[in-house]
């Protein structure tokens, strides 16, 4: 009997020693987030950029005006170069800031969210997030796609309504 508990806990260790280095080689052998961005961004065809503007309060803390969110799509394959060559991520610590603008970059290599404000650019597709400072291409680009926008459907207003978060989720589908 107890030559058969020795078995099984050197049986269970090995699996643990197992299970540890397939994690390990996992972790090492995935590209990290910033190889996933510049891999998606490199191959974009298409950029979307959301503005969700603020709503107007009463005094009282009613909501007098929930203004719609807008979009402008770019499918001009310079102007979405523009965007991303040269953008360097560097890390960034979590700040506390709100953000009302966001980027979807639809690439045949996948799907990325971008959310930012004029100091911050935060990544996520989807699993896994990475926050990083603002780079400055990027910010005059998309600063220079706001110059012409073009109005969001009547039904991305109606469901933006019901819940940012929604509506992003439908846009990353």
């Amino acid at each position: 009997m107890r030559y058969l508990n020795n078995r099984i806990c050197l049986l269970a260790g090995g699996l643990v020693i197992i299970a540890g280095v397939a994690v390990l080689l996992v972790h090492v052998t995935r590209p990290d987030m910033r190889s996933r961005f510049l891999g998606v961004a490199s191959t974009a065809t298409e950029v979307r950029l959301y503005t969700v503007p603020s709503p107007r309060y009463s005094e009282s803390g009613e909501i007098l005006e929930l203004p719609p969110p807008r979009k402008v799509v770019i499918t001009e394959p310079t102007m979405i170069r523009s965007m991303f060559d040269g953008v360097v991520l560097k890390k960034k610590e979590p700040c506390a800031c709100f953000h009302s603008n966001f980027a979807v970059i639809l690439s045949p290599s996948g799907r990325m969210l971008i959310s930012f404000c004029d100091h911050c650019f935060n990544i996520s597709n989807g699993m896994e997030r990475g926050g990083y400072h603002m780079p400055p291409t990027f910010y005059v680009a998309q600063s220079a796609a706001w110059r012409s926008p073009t109005s969001m459907p009547a039904s991305a207003k109606a469901v933006w309504l019901e819940g940012k978060s929604e509506w992003f989720s439908q846009e990353l589908n």
